[in-house]
């Protein structure tokens, strides 16, 4: 979905192709750490030595923050923020043509 959308908007070239893993990596850890805290609760008890009960902060709280600002960052690398959008110039023309049109003509 994102390289058909970054494609429509003349910003993907072959080089990207690590670049937009990455993003679609931490987009992946984003949602299944969301949907596990929505299951499981953004907190869990546990007991203490002194026999009380605490209650921490689920450790995917922290994963899913640190995959929200990659997401963020390669989103606005991509120009997929409002903000960076206007920034980023879709790739140019190459000179020549599509040799595959003219072979597929």
């Amino acid at each position: 979905m994102l390289a058909d959308l970054l494609a429509d908007m003349g910003v993907m070239a072959d080089g990207d192709r690590v670049a937009l893993g990455l993003l679609c990596e931490a987009l992946a850890e984003w949602i299944e750490a969301g949907q596990t805290i929505a299951q499981h609760g953004a907190t869990y008890a546990c007991t203490t030595e002194a026999v009380a009960v605490m209650h921490r902060a689920h450790p995917l709280i922290a994963q899913r923050a640190d995959a929200v600002r990659r997401v963020q960052s390669l989103l606005s690398e991509f120009g997929l923020t409002p903000s960076a959008r206007a920034k980023v110039a879709g790739l140019p023309d190459l000179p020549g043509g599509d040799p595959a049109a003219e072979y597929f003509s």
